[in-house]
């Protein structure tokens, strides 16, 4: 029961960071994105996927459409 709490709560933190400053959505893309890319180049195989569907586009219009559009 106690880790159900501290799950709540760090969700109540995340969604009020947002609601600050949504340049705390920005950063954690940019965080997830940095570790997609980490565990791709380690792998031994090759993958062949889009940017988009590896949240890689960072530099993409549509990314800072749907941050804005989030933190409404």
């Amino acid at each position: 029961m106690c880790l159900y709490f501290k799950f709540l709560n760090s969700i109540f933190h995340i969604g009020n960071a947002i609601k600050q400053n949504p340049g705390y959505l920005k950063l954690r893309k940019i965080k997830a994105a940095a570790n997609i890319g980490k565990t791709m180049s380690q792998a031994q195989n090759r993958v062949y996927l889009g940017a988009d569907t590896l949240m890689l586009n960072l530099n993409d219009k549509e990314f800072d459409d749907n941050v804005v559009r989030v933190a409404k």
